[in-house]
């Protein structure tokens, strides 16, 4: 089974939703999937040098992800799968024996040479959230398909 990982630009600076995406986190091993969470430090930036940012984000995110591995970019244009369909895109990811990344890009957005990298792009809605509720909803779903692929009462739609 191919590892799991999700890999952010900076961690949440509000300690409730870092320990949660933390939470979620340590839930995932066995006999649930596992998963690790990785982070690369945003890029500060003046006014005027955003696109340079996202440029320097980039370099820093697409160094991390390893080089067979399927990348999951979270994009507001990405696919928007019901629980269940992503149950089956997930369990055919992991069982490729590929590491599966899952992307949350900074409050920038990412470069297009991480879109380019992408091998999927998925939607959370059709709302925009702050990165760092990105980064929560992303680790509570990945834990939600796990409890749902072993038939585990957490989800109950």
């Amino acid at each position: 089974m191919a590892r799991l990982i999700l890999l952010t630009v900076g961690v949440p600076s509000e300690s409730a939703i870092r320990e949660l995406v933390s939470a979620y986190i340590r839930r995932m091993r066995p006999p649930f999937w596992e998963m690790e969470w990785q982070t690369v430090k945003e890029v500060s930036y003046q006014r005027g040098q955003e696109t340079q940012a996202k440029i320097k984000e980039a370099q820093k995110l697409l160094s991390k992800i390893p080089e067979n591995a399927l990348m999951v970019l979270l994009d507001v244009k990405g696919v928007q799968w019901s629980t269940e369909a992503l149950l089956v895109a997930v369990r055919n990811w992991r069982d490729s024996g590929r590491p599966v990344v899952f992307v949350v890009g900074g409050s920038l957005g990412v470069d297009s040479s991480v879109y380019q990298r992408a091998d999927q792009r998925w939607s959370l809605s059709k709302l925009t959230f702050p990165h760092a509720l990105a980064q929560l909803l992303v680790a509570e779903q990945i834990y939600r398909l796990a409890t749902l692929d072993l038939g585990h009462p957490y989800h109950k739609a």
